[in-house]
């Protein structure tokens, strides 16, 4: 297996996510609730205190306790708003999944953001059939070097 194997499991409230290949097994369990949240939080928290650490470093500022409390509390709502959007554009669509359309239409009324993530759709794009037209040279010299065999 070269590419690991992600699989999602929902019981209720509770979650497992694993992550199998050849040569690991990695598994995460969690329930969904207050303890979740007040984690994935507290995660966001420092996320953006390095960050904020980062950029006072580049510009020679350094950012309150406070700032990077309200930084972090407005990604979080902003995050949440986001995964509820994203999950109606989906439903809407009548779709389970979310797509990357959907997160383009999430993302149109930041014209930076949206072309950015135009930019990194299309990249995918490229990568794809990159990697689909190598398969398929791949698959052609062997048929032909079973069919010289022959």
């Amino acid at each position: 297996m070269l590419k690991p194997q992600k699989v999602i499991k929902q019981d209720g409230d509770s979650f497992t996510l694993q992550t199998i290949s050849s040569v690991l097994k990695y598994e995460c369990s969690f329930k969904i609730g207050e303890e979740f949240e007040e984690r994935l939080k507290a995660a966001v928290h420092y996320t953006v205190g390095r960050l904020c650490q980062k950029i006072g470093e580049d510009h020679r500022r350094e950012f309150s306790r406070q700032t990077i409390a309200a930084i972090a509390e407005t990604t979080f709502r902003e995050c949440d708003i986001f995964a509820k959007d994203l999950e109606a554009f989906a439903r809407h669509a009548k779709r389970s999944t979310v797509s990357s359309e959907d997160v383009k239409l999430l993302a149109r009324r930041s014209s930076a953001l949206s072309n950015h993530i135009q930019n990194k759709s299309e990249e995918l794009a490229q990568e794809q059939r990159d990697s689909r037209k190598k398969s398929t040279v791949k698959r052609k010299s062997r048929d032909t070097e079973e069919e010289s065999r022959e």
